[in-house]
């Protein structure tokens, strides 16, 4: 009784019907992306989210606020970089919930959509205001906005911010009007776009569209947008220190891009692709069927509008202000790295839904007229829904995407590229060089790592001198191609190449001295040709990067050895030894000392020949050197019988392999051993 008393009053009525009718909208602008919430991270994502730390205290906010969005662009997008990372916080690195989030929030723009189609000035019926919204949310262009994860929130979450705060300039009242500036700050802050705004915001003035100032004359649009500039101040003042005004160095890179941009925009959105067409570049997505067909459409708009103007006109010049505006920051005026993709039309597509609406709204007085668009709206809602949810398939992995990239561009270097890594991850290794000869032949600016990686492949297959060719045309390409350059030195040791092989790693660490590997080679490289202190130093210095590594402790003991340095040595042997269990080369160097040390405090016969015996059973007792040491140890600890054994096979392994000098001198000890006296250096 009581809840039936309460729901019969209109206001709640009202509220219960409004519920109802955005709960049904937004669920209907979500449910194409519900199959796909379990596709994977793509493409950017592992840079923009997989690469990045979490946010755990307001050090790591501010840190975000006073960095690039992307490591070699000149963007800057804090907002919409700490939404992604605060997710990651939330809940990982699970794919799902990004997705769902990217999903939620196309379902709050097309709300937000239909909220300012709805306002009085506007004057558009509901029916067409809900198609309008669901067309433009559903619409083939917005998939782009969702998928993938983090390109797509980079132009979905600033143009929610910038239609709210659109809505909430042209709504009276002064809390309205401090959220419309607050929208505004988060929008330029979420992407540089939003730098459209203020332009909006005049526009809607001069119009008379929005309440405007409370003064007309100059001092009060000075005080009505004094916030904006402020805001832009504080932008501008951060980009500067960001970037130094690098992003304007280069301007119209071709007069006529900005014109093709206008008419991709209008394509993308009057004539959209059933499969994605990703970052297609001119002569991918222009084609005369196409533009003929986009340019029927886009006169037949004209002229309807036209044929309404009385009604429309500040209507339809206010949304084509809108249009022009919500394109040009990515109409190839400036530089930018893809001249054309969806996503750039997905702001400017709202103005062509709203010329629409409004259209319909006019004509929805007459019977026949409104059952025509609404079954004309219905038909293309459910088009572009479907179409929609074509699109999720192509974003499974970053496999399927590239495939289908390539598939529309067979021209795209960088794709090429990523199937070439993605094949040499799977083990694919001819698919992979295949692709990377195809970036290389397309164009130079992946070539560095594509011949890089065509070594690995190469070096894999036991094709050193082929791996050796594409490493040196890396660095001809890249001179300072960290990579190349270390994998060539790896590639140079295999080939018993030590002196070359030490060439490259000094260069290596010109590029970055913090390598300990390249250190301890270059200090070994030295050290076997007699630069005992310089070697030294190399291999201090690896040790100093990286105090637990076995091998510098080892190379290090063989100069402080040759340097006369015994005791010394036996201590980076020993160590060498705690780091890694049954060395044979350790093993026999410190047993030689411990036999054979002139200081006799030094000499320990019994641990020589422990150490000894492991270093010949390791090496199956056919080494010559360890013979010779296990033979020395023998005599350290008295026992000749078994220190005369061990020299004789030591000394004939010696002659049967041209050792002949090493033979002599196993033969003066035999003669030492035989009269019971061990030898000592």
């Amino acid at each position: 009784m009581i809840i039936q008393m309460f729901t019969s009053l209109p206001f709640i009525k009202k509220i219960c019907r409004n519920a109802i009718f955005f709960g049904f909208l937004s669920l209907g602008i979500v449910v194409p992306y519900i199959p796909h919430m379990g596709n994977d991270f793509i493409y950017d994502d592992r840079i923009v989210i997989l690469s990045q730390k979490k946010i755990e205290g307001m050090a790591d906010l501010a840190r975000i606020f006073s960095e690039r969005h992307f490591p070699v662009l000149p963007y800057y997008r804090p907002i919409t970089r700490a939404s992604l990372l605060f997710q990651k916080t939330l809940h990982g690195d699970n794919p799902k919930y990004f997705h769902l989030a990217n999903a939620v929030l196309l379902a709050a723009t097309g709300l937000l959509v239909y909220a300012l189609m709805r306002l009085e000035i506007f004057g558009i019926q509901k029916y067409p205001a809900l198609l309008a919204a669901l067309l433009f949310a559903l619409h083939p262009v917005a998939s782009s906005c969702v998928y993938p994860i983090s390109s797509g929130r980079e132009t979905l979450l600033p143009s929610a911010i910038i239609i709210f705060a659109v809505y909430s300039f042209l709504r009276r009242g002064t809390g309205w009007y401090a959220l419309s500036m607050l929208g505004f700050a988060g929008a330029i802050f979420s992407k540089e776009q939003a730098i459209i705004v203020p332009a909006i915001f005049v526009l809607a003035d001069l119009l008379k569209l929005s309440p405007g100032p409370s003064n007309r004359r100059p001092l009060g649009w000075l005080m009505r947008h004094s916030p904006l500039v402020f805001i832009l101040a504080v932008y501008f003042l951060i980009r500067s220190r960001l970037f130094a005004g690098s992003e304007f160095s280069v301007i119209m890179q071709d007069p006529l891009l900005p014109l093709w941009s206008v008419f991709y925009t209008i394509q993308a959105f009057l004539v959209p692709t059933w499969e994605m067409v990703y970052e297609p570049a001119l002569e991918v997505w222009f084609s005369t069927p196409k533009f003929i067909l986009t340019s029927i459409l886009a006169v037949l708009i004209f002229i309807w509008t036209a044929r309404s103007r009385g009604p429309v006109w500040k209507f339809s010049l206010f949304w084509a202000a809108w249009f022009l505006l919500a394109m040009l920051p990515t109409a190839n005026i400036l530089w930018q790295e893809t001249q054309f993709c969806e996503r750039y039309a997905f702001l400017s597509g709202l103005a062509i839904a709203a010329i629409l609406a409004k259209l319909a709204s006019l004509s929805w007085g007459r019977p026949m007229a409104r059952r025509f668009i609404a079954a004309i709206g219905t038909g293309l809602v459910v088009f572009c829904a479907c179409a929609t949810y074509n699109r999720g398939i192509y974003h499974k992995n970053d496999k399927v995407f590239f495939v289908q990239w390539l598939k529309t561009d067979p021209r795209k270097d960088i794709v090429h590229y990523n199937l070439g890594n993605i094949f040499l991850n799977e083990g694919n290794l001819e698919s992979a060089k295949a692709h990377y000869a195809r970036s290389i032949e397309i164009s130079d600016r992946f070539a560095a790592d594509s011949h890089n990686n065509s070594g690995v492949i190469l070096n894999k297959q036991g094709r050193k001198e082929e791996a050796a060719r594409h490493f040196q045309e890396a660095l001809r390409v890249w001179p300072r191609h960290l990579n190349a350059r270390l994998n060539l030195a790896e590639l140079m040791v295999s080939l018993n190449q030590p002196v070359e092989a030490a060439r490259h790693y000094l260069k290596a660490l010109e590029i970055n001295p913090g390598l300990p590997a390249a250190c301890n080679f270059v200090g070994r490289v030295l050290m076997d040709s007699g630069k005992l202190d310089e070697a030294g130093e190399y291999i201090k210095e690896a040790l100093r990067l990286l105090p637990g590594y076995p091998e510098a402790h080892l190379n290090m003991g063989m100069v402080l050895s040759a340097q006369g340095k015994t005791a010394e040595s036996i201590r980076e042997y020993e160590e060498a030894l705690r780091l890694k269990k049954s060395w044979p080369e350790v093993e026999n160097n410190l047993a030689w000392i411990l036999a054979t040390a002139k200081d006799k405090n030094l000499r320990d016969g019994k641990k020589a020949v422990l150490l000894a015996e492991s270093a010949n059973a390791a090496l199956g007792g056919k080494n010559v050197e360890v013979l010779n040491t296990l033979a020395a140890a023998y005599a350290e600890a008295g026992r000749f019988e078994e220190a005369l054994r061990a020299a004789s096979t030591a000394c004939e392994l010696a002659l049967g392999s041209g050792k002949e000098n090493l033979a002599k001198d196993i033969k003066k000890r035999i003669e030492l051993y035989k009269a019971g006296s061990a030898y000592q250096e």
